[in-house]
C-alpha cells in the first residue's frame, strides 16, 4: 500500500523531515483531529510535501497551527470540504513563505471559523481563495512594515469573504 491508515486525536511535528510522511498516513475523511502542529525551521522539513502535486486530507481540525516553513504546508491540504475551527498562521521570516507567495493560483482553505495570520504570514491572504467563505473571526498581526510588503504590493484586489470581527 501506498499509505498507512490512520485516525489522529492530536499530530505534532516540530523540526524534523518525519513532517513529509505526512501525505503518506491516509488520514479518514471522517477524523476530527483535535490539535494538528506543524513547526519547520528548514526548508528540508516540508520540501517533499511542498513538492508533490496531489492535495492531501487532514479531515476536520479544531486547531492548526502552521509554523516557519509549515506553512506552506497548507497549499497542499484538501481543506475545503472538512473545515477548521482555529487556523493559525506564524512565519518570522520572508524565506517561510516566499514559495507560497510565488504561487500564481490561489488556494482554498474551505471553511475557517477563526484564523490568525502572524507576521509575514499575514502575505499569505492574498494566495487564499476565501470568495465564498465565512469567517468569524480574523486576526492580522504584523510588528514591522515588512511582514505586510507583500499585501501592500497587490496590484489586483483580492477577496476575504465575510468576516464578522
Amino acid at each position: 500500500p501506498n499509505s498507512i491508515g490512520c485516525v489522529l486525536e492530536r499530530f505534532n511535528l516540530s523540526d524534523t523531515g518525519l513532517i513529509n510522511i505526512l501525505p503518506k498516513l491516509g488520514i479518514s475523511e471522517d477524523s476530527v483531529i483535535e490539535e494538528f502542529k506543524l513547526t519547520a525551521n528548514e526548508e528540508e522539513h516540508v520540501a517533499g510535501i511542498l513538492k508533490q502535486k496531489k492535495p492531501f486530507c487532514v479531515g476536520r481540525v479544531e486547531d492548526m497551527w502552521l509554523l516557519d516553513y509549515a506553512v506552506g504546508v497548507i497549499t497542499k491540504m484538501s481543506l475545503e470540504d472538512y473545515g477548521v475551527e482555529n487556523l493559525r498562521l506564524t512565519a518570522y521570516e520572508k524565506k517561510h513563505v516566499s514559495a507560497v507567495l510565488a504561487q500564481e493560483n490561489p488556494f482554498c482553505v474551505g471553511r475557517v471559523t477563526n484564523m490568525w495570520l502572524n507576521e509575514y504570514a499575514v502575505g499569505v491572504i492574498t494566495k487564499m481563495s476565501l470568495k465564498d467563505c465565512e469567517i468569524e473571526h480574523l486576526m492580522l498581526t504584523a510588528s514591522e512594515e515588512a511582514h505586510v510588503a507583500a499585501v501592500l504590493a497587490q496590484e489586483k484586489p483580492f477577496c476575504v469573504g465575510r468576516v464578522k470581527k
